[in-house]
């Protein structure tokens, strides 16, 4: 039996071995100054070895270790996936090429593509369906807060003792809170999500549903946006200015940390209040959010000084988070619980083949071809492709949205 006292605790851990993720997982961004300086790398190679390496077998291995998490112990998975990856992202400190720091980044996406399924349908089947999305956004902000001490500590540690020292420390210790994971008890499955009458399915199956199309390219494209923050915003910040690693971790690391919590918690919150009014909504609440962060993005991009340009990343990073616990949430609505961790699997490939595997090289090929080495300045015409993403990922989930809500009426008439 699920006590609501287990429930929160388990949340809790998996919560922070999220932070835990996405620290490991963003680390190199706010190291690409340093790596270039060392390797002479261009920036499609810093984004290749940010995002798509590790992209690679994240989104890979995600759909089969979804179904696995459906059929095996979803706590034992997610223990396991964690040690992986903390010993992947500490093995980088010792690179000596690009090859290398690719294999290490690769071995990252397998642990985690290991942990996230699992820890979905995990906290998917011990929320019921008006909670669920403050769960997962209470689960999502860890994405803020993993990203922003990432910066933090990776711009400081850089200062202090080079960037192969904040890889060596952000990595191995983190081994013995996966041995604390492995050993938690596993809870019951479904104890608290009721049946919705969805049985189980296959991959084409699952395909063939409208809904579930439209609510993964919409997400994918906001996903898309939001990356392109935490790749190049920092490399934004460190080549129209004249601060160092350290202070840029600190500007863009605070905003992070502070803005992006609150914004997901919130973001949460807010969803299922209006999923208790009109279940099924919360599509085209997200659909609204895109919206007001495409006009931020236009305010930080049109901002001629430093001040002005950390203004307005704060209502950026609000409004690009507020998605998470609307997107992880619905799945369970759109699928079915008996089918939670392969759509779980699905999501993780379709929403980071796009938002971190295609998107975060194509910003540093545009960068590239427009010459932004030489000149700076020129960046803020490739991060303008984000507003351009957004107003796809607006379409996607508005219409997504109408169809599940007359989905959600149809099947309780």
């Amino acid at each position: 039996m699920n006590s609501s006292k287990n429930r929160w605790y388990i949340l809790s851990v998996l919560t922070f071995a999220y932070l835990v993720n996405f620290i490991d997982r963003v680390i190199l961004n706010i190291l690409f100054i340093p790596i270039k300086s060392e390797f002479q790398f261009s920036d499609l190679e810093l984004a290749l070895l940010s995002s798509t390496s590790f992209i690679l077998l994240y989104v890979t291995l995600g759909i089969p270790f979804g179904k696995l998490a459906d059929k095996f112990s979803k706590i034992k998975l997610a223990g396991i996936g964690c040690a992986i990856w903390c010993i992947a992202t500490g093995a980088i400190s010792f690179a000596n090429s690009f090859w290398f720091i690719l294999f290490c980044r690769m071995i990252v996406g397998v642990g985690q593509a290991m942990f996230y399924p699992a820890a979905l349908s995990l906290i998917a089947n011990l929320f019921s369906s008006s909670r669920r999305a403050t769960a997962m956004s209470i689960y999502g902000s860890a994405i803020g807060i993993g990203v922003g001490i990432s910066f933090l500590i990776g711009g400081w540690l850089n200062d202090v003792a080079g960037w192969r020292s904040v890889l060596l420390w952000l990595g191995f210790p983190f081994i013995f809170l996966a041995i604390g994971i492995f050993f938690l008890n596993e809870p019951d499955n479904n104890s608290t999500v009721p049946k919705n009458n969805i049985p189980k399915t296959n991959l084409l199956k699952l395909l063939k549903n409208k809904i579930l199309i439209y609510h993964l390219l919409g997400y994918a494209l906001f996903s898309a946006a939001t990356n392109s923050i935490f790749v190049w915003m920092p490399t934004f910040f460190q080549r129209t200015t004249n601060m160092s690693t350290s202070e840029v971790g600190f500007l863009v690391g605070g905003i992070i940390i502070v803005a992006g919590s609150m914004s997901t918690i919130s973001g949460g919150v807010i969803a299922d209040y209006f999923h208790r009014k009109n279940p099924g909504s919360r599509m085209r609440f997200a659909s609204v959010v895109s919206l007001f962060a495409l006009f931020c993005w236009g305010l930080l991009l049109f901002s001629e000084n430093i001040y002005w340009r950390s203004v307005f990343l704060v209502p950026l990073i609000f409004t690009s988070l507020m998605w998470f616990g609307c997107a992880t949430s619905d799945l369970n609505e759109i699928v079915g619980s008996e089918n939670g961790g392969f759509a779980g699997g699905i999501y993780l490939f379709v929403v980071n083949l796009i938002g971190n595997g295609i998107a975060p090289p194509l910003y540093g090929f545009v960068n590239d071809y427009l010459g932004v080495a030489d000149n700076p300045y020129k960046m803020k015409f490739t991060l303008m492709l984000s507003p351009i993403i957004l107003l796809g990922a607006g379409h996607f989930l508005w219409h997504g949205g109408k169809m599940l809500e007359e989905n959600i009426k149809s099947r309780t008439n």
